[in-house]
């Protein structure tokens, strides 16, 4: 069986190539079309390209994959924090109402404190007999049975408290006063003091409390113990307040 060979015929002889021919072409390498073998390069080229740029789409580098994983990390944290957020925002808002409520409770426990106290010197003063009554600015009028007495040894500590609250030094005035009330219950002029201190320390409700407490307990006092005066003050101020 004869080989087969290639079809080319040498223009020179006029002889037949008797190179074999590449598979499914007639024509042996040297003579096969050489535009069309150009052709199959390039588009060789270009697949080889092309499935290289699929490939390093396709494939995650290292780096790739651990900025992944860092930015599924972050995200994972974000969401933690954002829960943690929540709830030191709810724990912060229980524990103002719980505070208030405690703020609250304090008073009334502290309010309930002082009435005792006036209680148990106006029962021991009832036991000997002894009646007091004391003037805005110090002076006391103690009575025991037929015998009456009039000092003003207080009258020291009311010029500390003006002096106190012209120097405006309203934190030792608040610490006198409260001292002040605790040794003499029933004089009403620390009152009057301890609620300037409060509202200029910027505690409004505090001051109110104790001004109103100041013209309940000299309510019925006689002009002549000094009261008046400051009792026209005291009204006037808590009008401005409540008109603000």
């Amino acid at each position: 069986m004869k080989k087969a060979q290639c079809q080319s015929i040498a223009k020179s002889t006029q002889k037949q190539c008797e190179k074999p021919p590449l598979s499914d072409t007639p024509y042996c390498w040297l003579h096969y079309p050489k535009k069309r073998t150009i052709e199959f390069f390039i588009l060789g080229i270009l697949l080889t390209f092309l499935l290289q740029v699929i490939f390093d789409l396709s494939t995650i580098s290292p780096e790739e994959h651990k900025i992944t994983k860092l930015q599924q990390q972050a995200k994972k944290l974000s969401t933690q924090n954002q829960e943690l957020i929540v709830g030191k925002n709810t724990l912060i808002a229980q524990n103002k109402d719980l505070s208030e409520k405690l703020d609250k409770y304090q008073k009334d426990l502290n309010e309930k404190e002082q009435k005792i106290k006036e209680l148990e010197t106006q029962a021991k003063n009832a036991e000997k007999g002894i009646t007091l009554n004391y003037w805005a600015k110090g002076c006391v009028r103690k009575q025991h049975g037929g015998n009456i007495n009039i000092g003003c040894e207080l009258e020291k500590t009311f010029k500390k408290f003006v002096s106190l609250q012209k120097t405006k030094n309203f934190n030792e005035l608040k610490k006198q006063c409260t001292e002040q009330i605790k040794k003499t219950p029933k004089w009403s002029t620390p009152y009057l003091f301890l609620g300037v201190s409060f509202i200029n320390l910027g505690n409004h409700e505090e001051g109110l409390r104790n001004f109103e407490h100041f013209l309940k307990t000299t309510e019925d006092i006689p002009s002549s113990y000094g009261y008046s005066s400051f009792r026209t003050q005291v009204r006037s101020f808590i009008e401005q307040l409540k008109n603000r």
